[in-house]
């Protein structure tokens, strides 16, 4: 799959057209018409890092390669928050990694409330 049907399909998930995501993302119009349409084969990372931002996901998993983690691997808080239906579906491999990866203290999120204010707080803050 070429980058450019990749960030459509992304695009398209969310429910956003052309305009709009180019405008979350500060990018013309234009350009991510290009891009979908594989008239533009390397976008930059910067552009890269601008989609994803704006479509609230790590490059990544933008490009489709974001890390799928066994169960076990998972805190037992992060498995409750992803076996709730509400959470499992909004939080993607990026926002797991991004969790797990939270430390305070040399302590990291222990419980399902934990996970989920965390979670919730960083999207008030990183989505635009």
């Amino acid at each position: 799959m070429h980058i450019g049907d990749r960030v459509r399909a992304v695009r398209t998930e969310l429910g956003l057209t052309q305009r709009k995501a180019a405008a979350l993302a500060g990018l013309h119009f234009q350009y991510l018409s290009d891009l979908e349409c594989s008239r533009i084969a390397n976008p930059s990372l910067d552009t890269l890092s601008r989609l994803a931002a704006a479509y609230g996901m790590g490059v990544d998993e933008l490009i489709g390669h974001g890390r799928d983690y066994d169960e076990d691997e998972l805190p037992e808080g992060l498995r409750k928050l992803l076996s709730d239906p509400e959470w499992s579906e909004r939080i993607t491999p990026s926002w797991i990694e991004t969790l797990m990866r939270i430390r305070h203290e040399g302590r990291g999120l222990r419980t399902k409330d934990e996970f989920l204010e965390a979670y919730l707080s960083l999207r008030r803050i990183l989505t635009p």
